[in-house]
């Protein structure tokens, strides 16, 4: 049996060197469409909001979320600015500081050193005095735009069994920001300030 010694020309070699590059890149380019498309379906599935069912015994339904109107979130922000006095001006010498700490996840970050400075302060004097605070609103003039509200109401102070009762005027200024488990309303407080004050003591 003879064995010739086959030899390829260099355009011969040349051409088949190029026909597996072309091949390679093709299948290169078709990889990179595949890898392409399934990032984009990824991303856009992990965007996409879960779908929220109402499910009862009578009937079941999917529910949908819609992004609340302005009238919603300037009622959402009275409502927790309320709520924020409540516990603030609200409270009885054992009480007080757990009333405080409920109130911190609705304070902004800058704000909240100084609010516990004034807090610290008004432990203790309230524990020392036996002191016993309620404060009624009678109304709320919200400024969303300004970011400010005046509250006013009236304030009843008991210490040590002598009762006084006085109108309380306060400027509260707020932001609404980031909506957390804590605080979902995501309205945080960034000051506040008595106007006018008719007893002296608590809740400077």
């Amino acid at each position: 049996m003879e064995i010739k010694n086959a030899r390829k020309t260099w355009f011969e070699t040349w051409g088949e060197e190029a026909a597996q590059n072309t091949f390679l890149k093709g299948l290169l380019l078709f990889c990179t469409v595949i890898l392409t498309a399934e990032t984009a379906l990824i991303t856009i599935f992990t965007l996409r909001k879960p779908a929220i069912f109402a499910i009862g015994e009578g009937a079941s339904d999917a529910l949908k979320v819609t992004p609340p109107t302005s009238e919603v979130i300037l009622k959402e922000t009275e409502r927790t600015l309320k709520s924020y006095v409540a516990g603030r001006f609200t409270w009885d010498y054992q009480t007080i500081e757990d009333s405080f700490k409920k109130l911190i996840p609705y304070i902004e970050e800058d704000f909240i050193k100084k609010f516990q400075s004034a807090a610290a302060e008004e432990i203790k004097f309230a524990r020392k005095k036996r002191m016993t605070q309620r404060f009624f609103i009678n109304d709320v003039n919200l400024n969303k735009d300004e970011g400010k509200a005046v509250i006013l109401g009236d304030r009843i102070i008991s210490v040590d069994g002598l009762r006084a009762v006085a109108p309380l005027t306060l400027e509260i200024t707020f932001a609404l920001s980031k909506r957390t488990p804590e605080n979902p309303e995501g309205v945080y407080v960034t000051g506040e300030k008595i106007i006018s004050n008719g007893v002296g003591g608590g809740g400077k």
